[in-house]
This record gives C-alpha cells, structure tokens and sequence, in this order.
C-alpha cells in the first residue's frame, strides 16, 4: 500500500473516528467516588450508632423513609422506591437478606444524591447507560458498606469467621459477602 493511501487511510479514519472517553480520567473519578461512597457510608454508621447486624430499617425511618411490602410485586424488582415521597416498598417474596440489601441499596440512591444526577450531563463522555450503572454499582456499594461495616467486618474475619458465619452475623446474602472480602482485599 502507497504512502498516500495509508496516509488518506489514517486521515479519513479519525475524521470518522470519535475517541472514547478519557478512560484514565475516568477510572480516577470512579476511584474518588467509590472513597465517597465509602466515607458517607462510615459516617451513616457512626451517626446512628446501629450495632450488628446492622438495623436497617431503623436507619431508613431514620431518615424519613416509610418502608412496607409491596402488595403487588414484579418478581424482579427487589424494592421499588419513591425517593420524593420517601417511599421504599420492598418485595416480600424475596429473602430476608436481600430485602435488607435492597434497602440499603435504595437508602444509597438517597444519600448519593442519584435523583439529581440522572438528570444531570454525564461526565466525561459517560454513556447514559454507563451512568446508571455506576449509579447502582455505587448504591450496591453503599450498602455493602452499611451492613457490612469495614473495621467490623475485618476484625471478624481476622478471627477465623467463615464465609456462612459472616452471613449469619451480618444478615446478607453469602454473594454479598463474598464480594465484600474481595472489595476489602481480604481473599
């Protein structure tokens, strides 16, 4: 292949070409929110001063949330919330575990502010799609944070507990669990 040819080749495929985002920004920013979340997640727990297991529900009313059972659930949907009306109706075909999960899953969306930011630009070329990923990875993780409480949980593992003991002790599901030692590093 001549040189013009390639050299046309190259110009018309980044005329046409449109880079991705700044993926390097962007794995920064996910870093400073994930530290975010996990900081406004240690504070929840030392300003309502929950023992463990962590009582959920006390810190949803807490906050103003009226929590009740759906009377007609989609088996899909573990929670279905009103964040305006400070609504949060869980399915009550699901397990206790998961109930307690979507609840903080749902009490994140609240403190994370993530109303407002679906309907806000995203950043850095962030897809829509990829911002409401994040917004739930970031709600999971909040929760995670809250029923799994960091020292705590650390300093229970550090004393031999197993996997299914963690679950007991935290009332989760031993997925969360699993991905709760994983995000701490501890296997």
């Amino acid at each position: 292949m001549s040189k013009e040819k390639v050299k046309w080749n190259l110009t018309t495929f980044s005329f046409w070409y449109i880079p991705p985002f700044n993926k390097i920004r962007m794995v920064k920013i996910l870093n400073r929110r994930k530290t975010i979340v996990k900081s406004l997640a240690a504070k929840m727990i030392k300003t309502h001063k929950s023992g463990v297991p962590v009582d959920i529900h006390r810190l949803a009313t807490n906050l103003g949330f009226t929590v009740e059972n759906d009377d007609d659930p989609d088996d899909k949907d573990s929670a279905v919330t009103s964040l305006k009306l400070m609504i949060i109706m869980l399915n009550p075909n699901h397990h206790i575990h998961r109930q307690r999960f979507s609840l903080g899953h749902e009490i994140g969306h609240y403190i994370l502010k993530h109303d407002s930011e679906r309907n806000s630009p995203t950043e850095d070329g962030e897809t829509y799609k990829d911002m409401c990923k994040r917004l739930e990875h970031e709600a999971d993780l909040f929760s995670a944070c809250i029923l799994m409480p960091e020292q705590h949980f650390k300093q229970t593992f550090s004393k031999g507990a197993s996997p299914e003991e963690l679950t007991r002790i935290y009332q989760v599901s031993k997925e969360a669990v699993w991905i709760r030692l994983k995000d701490l590093r501890l296997i």
